[in-house]
């Protein structure tokens, strides 16, 4: 059961916080939670997102069934979804681990988790452990144990505030010097320009494509979380750049990986899906 962090506690009792928060969810490599060996659905827990409150509260739990496919080799990645505070994130876990939206989230507190399965071919299953970190500035402090043996890595911004459009570079530069591949390269990082449906923008499209490429990220595309469009879509092309990480063997056919923007329209899609 996870502590809440109180504007007057310790940075001390912070990192106490989440050092535990690391060991209740699994790093890549160990079992997800409570997986089981044979062919039983096993159970995975989440915590879901809580506003801060004066007083200490327990967080609640959603539990989500997913299969265990015997026989298949298991893939799990972590994944971080960061940016400043309300530009969708939560929003976006939610939609995408459970195609689920709801328009009044509270802001997320320290970090959150949720699990997506994805059977990504005939033999290889996909586990995605979704770390969904708070944008508040209070806890910029316990990133570099939240971005501990990360794989990937969304940035998001709200398409109708520049501010954060502008801070996706500060968010960058905090990943970059905190984690990195086995090779010594920076994770795959997409840059997401959320809440697309509302006008008008703060930005052009021309100002997003020079600033993904200027930063490093893996690309970038628009996406609305509240019209669920490109959520799957772009989670998709970020397993294609693990997967091809991992398995050199594997085809990358989604971006050249030097801050293009993704037409998704155009990104071939795939017959398997999630659990």
């Amino acid at each position: 059961m996870r502590k809440r962090v109180g504007e007057a506690e310790s940075e001390a009792v912070r990192e106490k916080e989440a050092a535990s928060l690391l060991s209740f969810a699994c790093l890549p490599g160990e079992r997800p939670f409570g997986a089981s060996s044979g062919a039983e659905p096993f159970l995975v827990s989440f915590l879901e997102s809580k506003e801060r409150e004066e007083e200490a509260a327990p967080a609640s739990f959603n539990w989500v069934w997913c299969p265990v496919m015997v026989g298949h080799h298991d893939h799990m990645f972590k994944v971080l979804i960061i940016g400043d505070a309300t530009v969708g994130k939560t929003s976006l876990v939610q939609r995408y681990a459970n195609d689920s939206f709801n328009k009044h989230y509270k802001s997320t507190v320290g970090v959150d988790f949720a699990l997506k399965v994805v059977q990504w071919s005939e033999s290889k299953t996909v586990r995605l452990q979704l770390w969904d970190i708070a944008g508040q500035e209070r806890f910029t402090s316990m990133t570099r144990l939240y971005y501990k043996e990360a794989s990937a890595c969304v940035i998001m911004f709200d398409v109708t505030n520049f501010s954060t459009f502008i801070n996706c570079q500060k968010w960058k530069q905090d990943l970059d010097s905190k984690v990195k591949l086995q090779d010594g390269s920076p994770i795959h990082c997409l840059l997401l320009a959320n809440k697309s449906d509302l006008y008008p923008w703060a930005m052009t499209r021309e100002e997003i494509d020079q600033f993904s490429k200027e930063n490093g990220f893996t690309g970038w595309t628009e996406t609305s979380v509240k019209e669920n469009k490109n959520v799957n879509e772009s989670m998709r092309v970020l397993i294609e750049k693990m997967m091809a990480t991992t398995w050199p063997g594997d085809k990358d056919m989604s971006v050249s990986g030097h801050g293009d923007y993704i037409n998704l329209k155009d990104e071939p899609t795939s017959n398997w899906g999630c659990c």
